[in-house]
């Protein structure tokens, strides 16, 4: 019976220390996907200022160019929001000619919400794409535009780092504890942590993401001040119930 037990002792300890392994990657695979949304949110920031700083074109633009050139559409097929996985978008007609731009949009408002079909908007081409939509005051950008999601990319890059981060210490310290016993209370903190500020950054970055304006000449400072404060929010009670699973589990022992 004693060997049995001990067989089985080893075989979880094993488990747990091959299970290491993919968290590892995966860690890793998070520290490189926050490069890569930063390399993402420095090129997106780039196209912004050379979207602000292009001149206007001359004549209709037959081709992609890096000036801009405002044309009146009707729109049509407007689609709003209707639940997860459906897409927002909008057909684009121009008026003599009848060529069609499909667009689509990250949020209802605060134009296309209030647009029927067959309304006049005015576009803003820039680079072959439709970019910007105005009419009756007010203006909504595309999700061809560099405008859109720029924040949200300068967030992602922070919530995939400390989580990643935090992934690939813990499962660093159980590989470097390979011939030691079941992960530590201190281990399984790491690894709840840094679920826990995943998910909640994630969150996080959904509520700020809702909130940003989309034509603002730079990324949306307000929208990020909220997911620091949301994120920060997270983190905090985050720490807090890990160090008390960390003295519950003390405790207990």
């Amino acid at each position: 019976m004693g060997g049995n037990s001990g067989d089985v002792r080893e075989r979880s300890l094993l488990t747990w220390r091959i299970a290491a392994i993919p968290v590892l990657l995966i860690g890793i695979g998070m520290l490189c996907g926050s490069a890569y949304a930063a390399s993402e949110f420095s090129e997106r920031r780039d196209e912004l200022h050379a979207l602000r700083d292009a001149p206007r074109c001359a004549a209709p633009p037959q081709r992609p160019a890096d000036c801009t050139w405002t044309q009146e559409f009707l729109i049509s097929d407007i689609q709003l929001y209707e639940g997860r996985n459906s897409g927002i978008s909008a057909m684009l007609t121009t008026p003599n000619q009848g060529y069609k731009w499909p667009t689509a949009y990250r949020n209802d408002g605060p134009l296309l919400e209030t647009l029927r079909d067959g309304d006049r908007v005015k576009g803003t081409i820039w680079r072959g794409d439709v970019v910007k939509i105005a009419a009756r005051g007010a203006e909504q950008a595309t999700l061809t535009s560099p405008y859109t999601m720029a924040e949200t990319m300068l967030a992602m890059v922070v919530v995939l780092a400390v989580s990643g981060m935090l992934l690939v210490f813990g499962s660093g310290w159980r590989l470097v504890r390979w011939s030691g016993r079941a992960p530590t209370r201190g281990m399984n903190c790491v690894f709840g942590a840094a679920v826990g500020l995943l998910l909640g950054g994630l969150g996080a970055m959904a509520v700020a993401g809702g909130t940003a304006e989309e034509s603002a000449p730079e990324v949306d400072t307000g929208a990020l001040w909220l997911f620091a404060a949301l994120y920060g929010a997270v983190a905090a009670v985050t720490v807090l119930a890990a160090a008390l699973m960390y003295r519950a589990a003390a405790r207990s022992r």
